[in-house]
């Protein structure tokens, strides 16, 4: 149930590598009170063990971590445990740079840039999205478990 009672909340496991953003990002998901977030990766190799441990709603992945990268991650997350996933990393200039697109093709449903300066309109934005990419059914991936055996890199 959310903080007023007015239904469940969404799990979610946040990864990003930076400690201050990491905190950042948990302290804006979970302002609401609808949104807990049950993980946190700094690591493309905690991400998938973790998303696979813990099974969330969502998971907001940066895509410049330590350990292959968050395509990696992402691409081994929609192959082993197809989860909701939105890509928030500084790579990420707009819907249509490669980085984004990139992630579009291994799984993601959204890939937004991560701004310098979070406002309360972006905040919003991103726990609406949260909400949003919830909702929407995922399938598992194969480019993902083409890399399997590969491990990251």
């Amino acid at each position: 149930m959310t903080a007023n009672g007015s239904g469940p909340t969404t799990r979610v496991v946040v990864v990003e590598d930076s400690l201050v953003q990491r905190a950042n990002l948990v302290a804006v998901l979970e302002a609401d009170g609808d949104m807990t977030v049950v993980g946190e990766a700094a690591t493309a190799l905690e991400a998938v063990t973790l998303v696979a441990a813990l099974r969330p709603q969502v998971v907001t992945l940066d895509l410049n971590i330590p350990d292959g990268g968050g395509q990696y991650a992402l691409e081994q997350i929609m192959a082993r445990t197809p989860t909701p996933v939105l890509v928030l990393s500084s790579t990420v200039h707009d819907g249509a740079s490669v980085p984004a697109v990139e992630a579009l093709v291994g799984g993601a449903l959204l890939a937004v840039p991560k701004p310098s300066r979070w406002t309360a309109a972006f905040e919003t934005e991103l726990r609406r999205s949260v909400r949003l990419i919830r909702t929407v059914p995922v399938i598992r991936h194969i480019r993902g478990s083409r890399r399997n055996g590969a491990g990251p890199g």
